[in-house]
C-alpha cells in the first residue's frame, strides 16, 4: 500500500512538471519545438500572414500521457470544397475519379 502511494505522488508531480513544461513551450518556444516534431508545419508558425498559434495538449487513457498539438490560424482564410470546385463531367472530375476509385 505504502508503494502504491508513493507511485500515485511521484505520477502526479511529473504531471504537474510536464504540464507547466508544456505551457513554457506553448508562450515562448513554439517555433524551436515545432521545427524538431515536424519541419514541414513549422513553416506555417513562421508565416507572418496566418498568425498561428501552437496549442498542446495531453492525450492518452493511462499515464503517461501522450502529448499532441494542434495549429490555430488566426487569418481570413476560405475553406474549399470539391464538390462546389469541381464541375461534373470535367477532366478534373475524371481525374479525381480515376485516382480515387
Amino acid at each position: 500500500k505504502i508503494y502504491k502511494c508513493w507511485l500515485c505522488y511521484k505520477n502526479k508531480k511529473i504531471f504537474i512538471y510536464l504540464k507547466h513544461a508544456i505551457c513554457r513551450a506553448e508562450q515562448s518556444l513554439t517555433y524551436q519545438v515545432m521545427r524538431k516534431i515536424s519541419p514541414e508545419e513549422a513553416s506555417f508558425l513562421k508565416d507572418p500572414t496566418l498568425n498561428a498559434r501552437l496549442r498542446f495538449r495531453f492525450s492518452g487513457e493511462s499515464f503517461p500521457p501522450l502529448i499532441v498539438y494542434k495549429i490555430f490560424i488566426n487569418a481570413n482564410v476560405q475553406y474549399l470544397s470539391g464538390i462546389t470546385e469541381i464541375t461534373a463531367g470535367s477532366v478534373a472530375a475524371r481525374d479525381a475519379c480515376e485516382l480515387m476509385g
